[in-house]
């Protein structure tokens, strides 16, 4: 009795918390629950033909503990025209440990809730749900396989300057949503009017407004000018002093001058607000001069493929919200120089400096 106690006592100070897991709750409970070592060799995780986790040759330095489990009830989605199909999993990743390689994640989805008419490849979409919520995966489709391919180049941020992923706990969970689009006008972006822009990066932390389609008027107060739709594309376009060149404006020859100018294009899928299929300020203009101010700002930025990630229960607010990672896969391009005239600063950024993007539209 006293070696079996000894034995006991001795498995309590030597194994980890991960060892005790194992023992305590059974790995019946995963449908995978596996130690990830490095490797010069590419390395294949999968439970039956539910899901594949690929990991590259070398694409770990240290051990992982993964562990998945079939999900069967997922938090809500809170954007219009999604459904949840059939294959959501939660996976766990424990270690100190981060990819030095993107792995993949393979995962099937429902062929049938495709709608009559469409393609998979219009319907069908990958989510990743972290950090309270859920965000676009980097995916494609293999559609002879019927399955979704996710890649996830990051678990901690560190690499490819990507934000973390994971929820405090370690956890994601994944899984296929499809579109429930009718092909009918169902497009928020013609009845909110205002649209603001706003980008962050480390020298603008608390954002900087990149885009805001105002009208001025004489008295120098704003309405905003809404998009023109003509199907599935848009613009929209404005000079608020088309006689008149704002370099010729300056503290010492106007009291208060301001200057706006704008032109935008882009176009939608299926006549719907769910993904912006491109976004494209070709220009943007903000001018002004006065007594206690003295700036000017241009912009030029192409977007492409956004994906709305809130919609409000009233639909009087939309937003299109992009961490680093979808900004290293929608923005395209960007001229960003701020002359602040009124100190002799001028301020540029790259699309390497941006950290997050974020779209709104409201009434």
């Amino acid at each position: 009795m006293k070696k079996i106690f000894l034995l006991f006592f001795v498995m309590i100070i030597f194994s980890s918390c991960d060892e005790l897991d194992k023992i305590f709750n059974p790995s019946s409970d995963y449908l995978l629950d596996k130690t990830v070592k490095p490797s010069s060799e590419e390395q294949i995780f999968e439970y039956e033909n539910d899901i594949k986790i690929i990991f590259p040759n070398n694409s770990i330095a240290d051990n992982i503990e993964l562990k998945v489990k079939k999900e069967s009830s997922v938090p809500p989605i809170n954007i219009q025209n999604l459904k949840p199909g059939k294959n959501f999993y939660r996976i766990k990743f424990s270690g100190d440990a981060n990819f030095l390689k993107p792995i993949q994640i393979i995962i099937n989805y429902d062929k049938s809730s495709i709608p009559s008419g469409k393609t998979a490849k219009e319907s069908i979409f990958a989510y990743i749900y972290s950090l309270g919520s859920w965000k676009l995966a980097k995916y494609q489709l293999d559609e002879s396989k019927e399955k979704i391919i996710i890649e996830i180049s990051s678990i901690n941020g560190k690499s490819n300057k990507d934000l973390p992923i994971l929820l405090e706990n370690g956890d994601i969970i994944i899984g296929d949503f499809s579109s429930t689009d009718t092909g009918q006008d169902d497009n928020l972006l013609k009845i909110l009017p205002r649209c603001l822009i706003s980008v962050y990066s480390d020298q603008f932390p608390k954002g900087k407004v990149v885009f805001q389609n105002l009208i001025l008027q004489n008295d120098n107060t704003f309405t905003y000018n809404p998009f023109v739709f003509s199907g599935n594309n848009f613009s929209l376009a404005y000079n608020s002093h088309p006689d008149r060149d704002p370099a010729n404006s300056n503290p010492e020859t106007s009291f208060w001058f301001q200057y706006y100018k704008y032109s935008i294009t882009g176009n939608t899928i299926n006549e719907s607000h769910s993904t912006l299929k491109t976004f494209e300020i070709s220009e943007y203009r903000d001018y002004h001069s006065s007594q206690i101010d003295w700036y000017d700002f241009q912009v030029k930025m192409k977007l492409s493929n956004v994906n709305a990630t809130y919609v409000s229960k009233n639909n009087d607010t939309l937003i299109y919200y992009m961490d680093k990672n979808d900004v290293n896969r929608c923005l395209d391009n960007l001229y960003f120089n701020y002359d602040y005239k009124w100190e002799g600063k001028v301020y540029k950024q790259n699309k390497s400096d941006i950290n997050v993007i974020i779209m709104r539209f409201t009434k």
